[in-house]
């Protein structure tokens, strides 16, 4: 018994080491566990290893990322690694655990900024690091960037943001111009994106977040921001890009850097890759993935390395030397200064043959566009097109102005002359991923081509489409009446600096029309040169072939082929 009861002691004992040595490492583990404050879920890591305190980096995932999917498991390893402890901040819906949509909706990086104030405001973890870097993507990037341009707070304390690091951030929602092709190489690499995005987030998820954030949050992000509030950032900022990014282009970074006042601390670094975000991580091969490492790496001695410079030109040169230093980085690089914000217009129509850019509206503040026929006809037209480029305000860069006209063979004049005018992003967006790109209006001159066309161009999704509304030409084909047309544009192929452009578009009228005015419309379209400049002016040139329906046998065809020429992009 005596035996007995000495066996039970010690394992009575054993027991509690067992027990006590589980809660100690629960009181370890816990620091990295999920956690919750005002239906906001965030991870935080204090690794505090040493007497004196450590760097922090505050994290926010992009769209259907969070801080437990593969992409965050390596960057929270690489930042233990390097000793900093971290911060990640799971937005609404996002993440294994979640909110329900009653109590948080995700707004496209909107709201979440107020989030992430909450969060470091009120937690108090500044208290305990003696650095805070900030680090988004995509759509958090946008959310940090907006947070930081945050420059007095409610509370009676504040702290310093030693920098700040941005990967392929939106300058404006609504100039979102993602697409589900690619270059030659590699057409369809998006996909497989958009099926990690499905995986990570179940489609219903997806679908609930793409449409819960509400009228009113979603036409707010139809705006310029962060674009507008760059200037109101006091802390160094990186902002790192895809040269080839399929959802947002990589010109989106450089415009964030034109808004940036001149004696920001502000640099670029762009990325040999198409992948967007955080599949910059996980997507792509492993040099592409040091490379993004290797760069920031580079970015956090930068910084710390005294450099008194806060001329943004001489800042960015200085940092873009630095990397360039190094062997691995200077494969992996992209030249930022042979990214065109034209490489890929969303629209050509013979109506009107505005170039326009899905990054960018007004390209150019003038532009000379002219269109012969091939074969099968006898004209040519040429347009006149005012627009504003380079400027702040947000109405003149809205607004664009020009004048056509067409000249026949058999005419020696010229006639059928236009008028047309276009408004920009008239209504911001009705919902998160439906956007009113812009408003044209065409009237005739003259008795002999007098019609009046009032055109809507829309995305919805990653779908372009056009719905026009008026009196076509010639007026006796219709009877005078107002007919409607909408037309869909199918985007294939383009490079990231645009010397190809390849893409379909489908056009219908929504009531009967005689057969020469096309009543079905299928067009195929190449676009070449926007790499090419000369004195300034950069030149572009465009071929396409249009027929009547989707027939091949017997169909009616018009060939055409046209340059461009634009000046002050």
């Amino acid at each position: 018994m005596m035996h007995k009861k000495k066996y039970c002691g010690k394992n009575r004992y054993k027991s509690f080491i067992i027990c006590l040595f589980i809660l100690l490492l629960l009181s370890f583990a816990g620091a990295d566990t999920l956690c919750r404050y005002k239906n906001i879920f965030y991870e935080y890591n204090n690794i505090n290893k040493d007497p004196d305190k450590t760097p922090l980096v505050v994290c926010v995932p992009g769209f259907s990322q969070h801080n437990f999917s593969l992409e965050f498991l390596i960057i929270k390893d690489y930042f233990t690694r390097k000793n900093f402890s971290y911060l990640i901040m799971n937005p609404p819906l996002h993440g294994k655990k979640t909110v329900s949509i009653c109590k948080k909706i995700f707004t496209f990086g909107n709201k979440e900024a107020q989030y992430l104030k909450h969060l470091i405001y009120n937690l108090k973890v500044w208290e305990n690091h003696n650095e805070i870097h900030l680090l988004g993507f995509s759509l958090g990037a946008r959310a940090v960037l907006k947070f930081s341009a945050q420059s007095k707070s409610k509370c009676k304390k504040s702290f310093k943001i030693d920098s700040v690091i941005a990967i392929a951030t939106p300058f404006s929602i609504v100039n979102l111009n993602g697409r589900l092709s690619g270059d030659i190489l590699h057409p369809f690499e998006s996909i497989i994106s958009m099926f990690q995005a499905v995986k990570r987030s179940s489609l219903l998820r997806l679908l609930t977040m793409l449409i819960g954030g509400g009228i009113s949050d979603a036409i707010l992000c139809g705006y310029d921001s962060p674009a507008m509030e760059m200037s109101r950032i006091k802390s160094p900022v990186l902002l790192i890009h895809g040269a080839d990014d399929w959802l947002v282009k990589s010109y989106h970074s450089l415009k964030l850097f034109d808004y940036a006042d001149e004696d920001q601390p502000v640099a670029v670094a762009i990325l040999n890759t198409r992948a967007h975000a955080e599949d910059i991580i996980s997507l792509h091969n492993s040099r592409i993935r040091q490379a993004f490492f290797k760069v920031i790496d580079k970015w956090f001695v930068y910084i710390k390395s005294g450099c008194q410079e806060t001329r943004k030109k001489t800042f960015n040169d200085k940092f873009e030397k630095e990397l360039k230093c190094d062997c691995i980085l200077h494969k992996s690089l992209f030249d930022s200064g042979r990214i065109t914000r034209m490489s890929s217009p969303i629209f050509n129509n013979l109506n009107t043959n505005i170039w326009v850019s899905p990054v960018y509206q007004n390209p150019s503040l003038f532009t000379i566009n002219s269109t012969f026929s091939l074969k099968g006809g006898e004209f040519s037209r040429y347009f006149f097109t005012l627009g504003s480029t380079g400027t702040k305000s947000s109405l003149l860069d809205k607004i664009m102005l020009g004048l056509s006209f067409e000249k026949q063979m058999s005419n020696r004049g010229v006639s059928d002359f236009e008028l047309y005018t276009t408004i920009y992003r008239p209504l911001g967006a009705f919902t998160p991923f439906l956007f009113v790109r812009r408003l044209t209006y065409i009237q005739g001159i003259g008795n002999s081509f007098n019609r009046g066309i009032l055109s809507a161009d829309i995305s919805l999704f990653r779908f372009n489409f056009r719905l026009n509304y008026g009196k076509f030409f010639p007026l006796e084909t219709v009877g005078g009446r107002n007919v409607w047309q909408i037309e869909l544009h199918m985007p294939l192929i383009n490079d990231v600096v645009g010397s190809y452009y390849l893409g379909l578009s489908y056009s219908r009228f929504l009531s009967p029309v005689p057969d020469f005015i096309f009543e079905s419309n299928l067009k195929a379209y190449l676009f070449l040169g926007p790499g090419f400049k000369i004195a300034g002016a950069r030149l572009r040139g465009h071929v396409q072939v249009e027929q009547d329906g989707w027939h091949i046998k017997g169909a009616k065809r018009l060939y055409s082929a046209g340059l461009s020429v634009n000046f002050a992009e």
